[in-house]
């Protein structure tokens, strides 16, 4: 079977959906003692707009919210973005559809993308006014 390129954004995508959970149910011993992997942090001292997500994820995994959206925002979006992509996956599977593989190669509204840029700007600053 020859993977076309929707096949290949499905495969990445579930792999990836793999992996972030992978990731949150990993035993962390405690929050403070978590590694930066950031790149950005590392080269400008700065936190990127995704600094945090991953301790986030992890104070929802303990059934910490308010510590979670502290830390980051993006965690909430994360959590439900993938938890609607495992679903609509599922769904596909067991129906025989593609509505994923539609989803994820589908034109996203100009709004959307300002919308996107305007949350992750803000994010961002929160983040280096909190010092992430």
């Amino acid at each position: 079977m020859i993977l076309t390129h929707k096949h290949k954004y499905f495969i990445f995508f579930t792999g990836f959906i793999i992996a972030f959970y992978l990731v949150i149910t990993a035993d962390f011993p405690t929050v403070e003692n978590h590694v930066s992997y950031c790149m950005i942090h590392h080269a400008t001292g700065y936190p990127c707009p995704a600094c945090g997500t991953g301790r986030a994820m992890i104070f929802l995994r303990y059934g910490e919210f308010y510590s979670a959206l502290l830390y980051n925002p993006l965690a909430y979006i994360l959590l439900v973005l993938s938890l609607i992509a495992i679903v609509v996956m599922i769904k596909d599977l067991i129906k025989g559809e593609r509505k994923m593989i539609e989803l994820l190669t589908t034109k996203v509204h100009p709004l959307v993308i300002i919308a996107i840029f305007i949350f992750t700007v803000v994010n961002g600053i929160w983040n280096i006014y909190k010092g992430v």
